[in-house]
């Protein structure tokens, strides 16, 4: 397990999340989203997905644990919030 967040919040009363590491992947990315909010999908190296994921206008709870797991946290981790606060 990479790690793992637990959050709560009036959009989300109680959402526990869990990150796997994966270390080898075979195959091409295809995008199946339902709801159509995901349009595309692909690799990057880690400092480039840490800017991308901190141009997002997105929750706490959504980018710091990617962020800090990229560049080079603890694996293991569990990150609680609530309200967008680290709790």
């Amino acid at each position: 397990m990479a790690y793992l967040v637990n959050t709560s919040s009036k959009m989300y009363p109680s959402a526990l999340v869990t990150f796997f590491e994966v270390r080898d992947f075979d195959g091409d990315i295809a995008v199946d989203d339902p709801c159509g909010k995901v349009r595309r999908a692909e690799f990057l190296d880690a400092e480039e997905a840490c800017r991308v994921l901190e141009s997002f206008r997105a929750i706490r709870a959504e980018t710091e644990p990617i962020i800090a797991y990229l560049r080079g946290g603890p694996l293991g981790r569990v990150w609680t919030c609530r309200d967008n606060t680290p709790a």
